[in-house]
């Protein structure tokens, strides 16, 4: 019953998802920029939603496995519990012959000391040849004692016999309710892998879409630069007829000043030049004060940044030694995209839940080009996120059953990278 609803469960959720993907329809150029992005988020929710079922769908998957082989091995002790029960009968029915045989002996010496047959009974007869009345007495007690003694040693060979029997059938009959248990187990395990197939199906449709999203984002992000140049240039060229009419107009109030005195033109000449001189210096200086300050400005950014993902970094490994649990995101467990998500936010860095969704943030880089701070994948679509810190090492927390630890990339080499 509970197997059954479990696959209830699991049929209906993935029923779920594919109603909503009709529901999330390919974009072009002609939508906007803000309706691109809201459906990019959209699309974030229903990856992680995929994500969150195929690690379901694995632990039941798991589970099944699990019981296959508890199956399995008490298929094989019944198996060898029915061998040891049809030696021990094959034995049983030795000691039966082993008994019959014993008293056609005794049958035997008894006919010989009751000589030539009176009655057709040897006991009978046994008796008769007594040669006084206390060999009568005596005979006939030996015959009783025998008779019974052969009566009941034969009737406990045969009470074990029959019992082991029912041993025996009893217990093939839970074999054969073991083995229908298996059967049903590899059927339902067979369902799941299906059902997980089918939801891994939907999750890489959905980080297809995602990715053709971002072409049409970089498609309208380049006709805004356009459109923007364009606006620039008509601005650049405004102002040079602005500048142009400027210059005509002070030609033409110099040209009637030109009347004026010799010394006047000569000195305001003079003092048009040191001020041209003064300009040009304070200008230089301005601009070598501008450089100077964009130059530490960058330089204390780059500074800053480096600082943050080593804040991340020393977040993730302040959590290490805690335990591995789907869906978790702290602070007393985490899975993978968890742990990372939970790292970056200490430093203001907001992250999706999946690792399949964070494989889209930021820039994709080679494993060759990794730098601490960086994200780690594996799988297309991405199936495990860890921080790259450096050294060749990244920390991650790896499956169920282990905890968030360093690991070497050189024992479990991403896939590449991404730069936030």
């Amino acid at each position: 019953m509970k197997s059954s609803k479990l696959f209830i469960a699991a049929i209906a959720s993935l029923s779920f998802a594919t109603v909503a993907m009709t529901n999330v329809h390919p974009v072009s150029a002609a939508n906007t920029k803000a309706e691109i992005t809201q459906q990019n988020k959209d699309i974030l929710t229903k990856i992680e939603n995929e994500d969150k079922k195929n690690g379901e769908l694995a632990d039941q998957v798991s589970a099944k496995n699990t019981a296959i082989k508890n199956a399995d091995k008490k298929i094989t002790d019944s198996k060898a519990k029915i061998a040891d029960l049809a030696t021990k009968i094959t034995k049983e029915k030795k000691e039966v012959a082993a008994r019959t045989q014993a008293m056609k002996k005794q049958l035997v010496s008894l006919q010989k000391e009751a000589g030539d047959s009176v009655t057709g009974n040897v006991y009978v007869d046994f008796v008769l040849n007594s040669k006084n009345l206390s060999d009568l007495i005596s005979r006939g007690t030996t015959v009783s004692k025998l008779n019974q003694a052969n009566q009941e040693a034969l009737q406990q060979v045969k009470d074990a016999k029959d019992k082991l029997s029912d041993l025996q059938d009893d217990q093939k009959a839970t074999e054969k309710s073991l083995e229908d248990t298996r059967a049903t187990l590899v059927s339902d395990k067979a369902k799941l892998v299906g059902l997980q197939k089918d939801a891994k199906s939907e999750s890489a449709k959905l980080n297809k879409m995602l990715e053709d999203n971002k072409d049409v984002l970089a498609q309208i992000s380049a006709a805004e630069a356009k459109q923007a140049a364009a606006a620039a240039k008509k601005a650049a060229a405004s102002a040079k007829v602005a500048a142009k009419s400027a210059d005509s107009k002070k030609s033409s109030q110099a040209a009637t000043t030109v009347s004026t005195s010799a010394a006047l033109t000569v000195s305001a000449s003079s003092s048009s030049n040191a001020s041209s001189s003064t300009k040009k210096a304070a200008k230089s200086s301005s601009h070598k004060s501008s450089a100077a300050a964009t130059s530490s400005s960058s330089s204390s950014s780059d500074s800053s940044f480096s600082a943050a993902y080593g804040s991340a970094i020393s977040a993730a490994e302040s959590q290490m030694g805690k335990p591995y649990q789907w869906g978790a995101a702290g602070p007393s467990a985490y899975d993978c995209s968890g742990l990372t998500m939970w790292a970056f936010a200490k430093i203001g860095i907001s992250l999706p839940h999946s690792a399949a969704a964070q494989s889209q943030m930021g820039t994709r880089v080679s494993v060759s080009q990794l730098q601490p701070g960086d994200l780690v994948f594996w799988g297309s679509p991405a199936h495990h996120v860890g921080i790259y810190i450096g050294g060749g090492q990244f920390i991650h927390a790896p499956h169920t059953g282990d905890v968030v630890k360093i690991t070497s990339i050189s024992g479990y080499t991403p896939d590449y990278g991404v730069r936030l």
